[in-house]
């Protein structure tokens, strides 16, 4: 069995974030990258399974210094395999993961595996293992979702464990002959519509971790009926093999700050569908 964790870096994708803010300054791309190597590689560097590769997609016209970073990354993660992308082609990054894979593959005939995993997310310590272990026996175009996970919020310090069914912390296995990638069959959050495609949800509790921060492009608070502080802060440290700093009043923070948050982006999601995301022009 092969195992590909695939990430998109800063492709040329999305022009801005949820808050207008240009996605390809400078000044975005170093931040993504302290949230990278804060959260997202060390929670990969972690896993307790190191049999992958993880192909990182990048702009072919990043700056040196960012070139510089990912000679570091992959001293730190050996499995790291970055692929330059032209501007022009980022659209076209399922097509460029399906081909980075075969040509890694080699001629290898057996099942493979592709994990979505974005830039600034994490990744319980765990989950490569249990991601394979699970797999090992589904039949091939078999989906794998853990439907619950954290939120962390680095601006209130806070995190809530939710569930979200569609989230993206997807894997997929295929036979290597027809094989696609977790990014061939289009959104994640659709996924499961494609009838070619088995669906199997794990209940796995905090299988992943949702960083959410000012930068992002679209996520901020998901907020169900089970949707739950965490306390016990301490209870997650060492899970994702990442350091979270935490607010002094986790559970006054949560009323003052989060709910409220969570008041009005509830209320922006109701008013785009009702009148669109063009609502406010």
């Amino acid at each position: 069995m092969k195992h590909y964790l695939l990430t998109r870096f800063n492709l040329r994708l999305w022009p801005h974030n949820k808050v207008g803010e240009e996605t390809r300054s400078e000044a975005w791309l170093r931040r993504r990258v302290e949230l990278f190597e804060r959260y997202t590689l060390p929670s990969v560097v972690a896993q307790t399974c190191q049999d992958f590769v993880w192909i990182i997609l990048i702009d072919r016209d990043s700056p040196q210094w960012f070139w510089d970073k990912t000679r570091h990354w992959k001293e730190d993660c050996k499995q790291i395999k970055v692929t330059s992308v032209k501007g022009k082609h980022s659209r076209a990054f399922a097509r460029i993961f399906r081909d980075v894979i075969t040509k890694d593959l080699d001629g290898y005939k057996g099942p493979v595996i592709s994990t979505y995993l974005d830039n600034d997310d994490a990744i319980a310590r765990f989950y490569v293992s249990d991601v394979q272990t699970k797999l090992s026996d589904a039949k091939a175009k078999t989906v794998l979702t853990y439907t619950h996970g954290i939120q962390y919020f680095t601006q209130l310090k806070l995190a809530t464990s939710i569930r979200f069914r569609h989230n993206h912390f997807i894997s997929i296995i295929e036979n290597a002959d027809d094989m696609r990638s977790v990014f061939g069959y289009g959104s994640h959050y659709y996924i499961w519509k494609c009838p070619e495609i088995s669906m199997l949800y794990d209940d796995s509790k905090n299988m992943w971790m949702e960083v959410v921060h000012e930068g992002n492009v679209d996520n901020d608070v998901w907020m169900t009926f089970d949707t739950s502080l965490i306390k016990e802060v301490h209870a997650v440290d060492g899970l994702y093999g990442c350091r979270l700093d935490w607010c002094d009043d986790v559970k006054g923070v949560f009323i003052k700050e989060w709910i409220p948050r969570a008041i009005r982006v509830f209320g922006v999601h109701v008013k785009h569908k009702l009148f669109g995301h063009d609502w406010w022009k």
